[in-house]
């Protein structure tokens, strides 16, 4: 009895070594492997098929960005943070894609991007 509870529990733990190396391995192959983890991850704890693996799948959140909209002035207040270093200067404020929905579709990505772009927030 002890023996065959051994060994379920160490065929258990190699089983989950050899997944968690599978998915280090895997991830260290694309650009961002913590993003990419983290892409993968989040929709299967959420019951939702990962991007990462079947690819999109679904109509993008974020709308198309009309072809004729002209980009906006940017903002007359904006603030800056001076860069150490170089003492170059970027804007303060940001996009925050962290954690959306939106974050692990490609296209949803580029059209939030394109939409700040126009609505004269960054360049």
């Amino acid at each position: 009895m002890c023996r065959t509870v051994v060994k379920v529990v160490c065929y258990l733990l190699l089983t989950i070594v050899l997944l968690f190396v599978s998915l280090i391995g895997w991830s260290s192959t694309k650009d961002v492997p913590e993003g990419n983890v983290f892409a993968t991850l989040i929709p299967l704890m959420q019951g939702s098929l990962p991007q990462t693996i079947f690819g999109s799948y679904v109509k993008p959140l974020t709308p198309p960005v009309p072809d004729e909209m002209m980009p906006l002035p940017r903002p007359t207040n904006e603030q800056f943070i001076t860069l150490g270093g170089t003492g170059d200067q970027m804007p303060a404020n940001g996009l925050g894609m962290c954690c959306r929905a939106s974050a692990y579709d490609d296209e949803s990505v580029r059209r939030s991007v394109l939409w700040y772009f126009l609505q004269g927030k960054f360049f």
